[in-house]
C-alpha cells in the first residue's frame, strides 16, 4: 500500500534562487507534495533592479516542483505598501482539502496575514519563516524604545525649553552651536553601527576579553579622531560660529561647553552598544531615565538664569553623567573598562 504524501503548501512572496534550491530539495523527497504559491513573478524573465537597472536571470527559478502564481487582486498593487498585496485566491487554496501544513513567507503584506489567519481559522499546522517568540520581543523592545524616548528628550528639551525663555534669535544661536558640537561625535555613530554585531557575535561566544580589547582601542582610537575638533571648539568657538554670521559668535561659549559634552561621550567608548549587544538593555534605560530627568531638571534651573550657557551646561552635564554611569554598568556587569584609564590589576 502507497504511504500517504504530505500535503506542505508555502506561501511566498516572489522567485529567489536560494528559495528555488530548496523548493527543489522538499520536493524531491518521496513523502512531501509540495505547492508554492507566489504571491508575485518579480524575477521571472525580464526584471528590475535599483542597482542594476533591467536584467534577465537565466536561474531555473520554477523547474524541479510545482508552483502557482497567483492573482494580485489588490486596488493599487505595491509591493512596499501592506494593502498593495492581497490574493483572493488564498481563501480556496489554503484548505484543509488541498495541504496539510502551511509555510508562510516572511509578515509584511497584507496576504501573507491573510494567509496565517486563514490557516488558524482552518486548523491547519502553521510555521511563518522569521517566527519568533514575541514575548521575548516585546521585552527586549520596550526597553529600547524607552532609550529613543529619552535620547529624545536629552536631544530636544535644551532647544524647545529656551524658546520658552529667550527670544528665537537666541534659540537660533544656540540651535547652530548644538549642531556643531554634535560634529564631534559623529565618529561614535559610525563605530557604533560597525561594531555593534560584532559585539554580539563575541558575547554570544562568551568572548570577554576580546570583546574588551576591541571596545578599549576602539575607544582610544575614537577619543584621538576627534580631538582635533574638540580643541578647534575650544580654542577658536566664535570664529568657527562666525561662518554662520557675526551675530552667532555670541554662542561661542555655549559650543565650548557642549563640545565637552560630546566628546566625553565619544571618548568613554560603545557603551551604549555593548549593554544592548549584551541584553542589558533594561540596564541602559535606567541610565538614559536618570540622564533624562537630570537633563529636564537643569534645563529648567538653568535656562531662565543662564539663558543659551545654562541650556548647554545641562544638556552636556546629562551625556556626561548618562555615558560615565552606562560606562560604569558596563564594567560591573561585563567586567569591561572602556574608559582611557588604568585598568586595575587582577589579585
Amino acid at each position: 500500500m502507497e504511504e500517504k504524501r504530505y500535503r506542505l503548501a508555502v506561501v511566498a512572496n516572489r522567485p529567489q534562487p536560494y528559495h528555488s534550491a530548496f523548493f527543489r530539495t522538499l520536493a524531491a523527497r518521496p513523502e512531501i507534495d509540495l505547492t508554492v504559491y507566489y504571491l508575485s513573478d518579480v524575477g521571472v524573465g525580464a526584471a528590475a533592479d535599483a542597482d542594476f537597472g533591467r536584467y534577465r536571470s537565466d536561474y531555473p527559478l520554477l523547474d524541479g516542483y510545482r508552483s502557482r502564481f497567483l492573482r494580485n487582486r489588490a486596488p493599487w498593487p505595491d509591493r512596499s505598501r501592506f494593502t498593495g498585496s492581497f490574493h483572493p485566491e488564498l481563501f480556496s487554496r489554503l484548505h484543509p482539502r488541498h495541504h496539510d501544513a502551511v509555510l508562510l513567507q516572511g509578515w509584511f503584506g497584507l496576504s501573507v496575514w491573510l494567509g496565517y489567519g486563514l490557516s488558524w481559522l482552518r486548523r491547519l499546522p502553521r510555521e511563518a519563516r522569521g517566527m519568533f517568540d514575541r514575548g521575548l520581543l516585546l521585552r527586549t523592545s520596550l526597553p529600547m524604545f524607552s532609550i529613543a524616548v529619552m535620547s529624545l528628550v536629552i536631544g530636544w528639551a535644551d532647544i524647545f525649553l529656551l524658546g520658552v525663555w529667550e527670544p528665537s534669535q537666541q534659540v537660533g544661536i544656540y540651535g547652530a552651536a548644538v549642531r556643531l558640537s554634535v560634529l564631534i561625535s559623529f565618529v561614535l555613530i559610525a563605530v557604533n553601527t560597525a561594531l555593534g554585531p560584532k559585539f554580539a557575535a563575541l558575547y554570544a561566544r562568551n568572548e570577554r576579553a576580546e570583546m574588551g580589547r576591541l571596545a578599549r582601542r576602539m575607544a582610544i582610537g575614537m577619543a584621538l579622531f576627534a580631538l582635533p575638533l574638540l580643541l578647534l571648539f575650544l580654542a577658536a568657538p566664535g570664529w568657527v560660529l562666525g561662518w554662520f554670521g557675526p551675530e552667532f559668535r555670541a554662542g561661542a561659549v555655549a559650543l565650548m561647553i557642549l563640545a565637552v559634552g560630546q566628546y566625553v561621550s565619544v571618548a568613554t567608548g560603545s557603551v551604549g552598544s555593548l549593554l544592548l549587544m549584551s541584553g542589558h538593555e533594561k540596564d541602559y534605560r535606567t541610565v538614559m531615565v536618570v540622564a533624562a530627568g537630570s537633563n529636564l531638571l537643569l534645563n529648567l534651573l538653568l535656562i531662565p538664569r543662564y539663558g543659551m550657557e545654562g541650556a548647554a551646561v545641562a544638556t552636556a552635564a546629562s551625556l556626561v553623567l548618562a555615558n560615565l554611569l552606562a560606562a560604569t554598568v558596563v564594567y560591573r556587569k561585563l567586567s569591561i573598562l572602556t574608559l582611557p584609564l588604568p585598568r586595575p590589576r587582577s589579585s
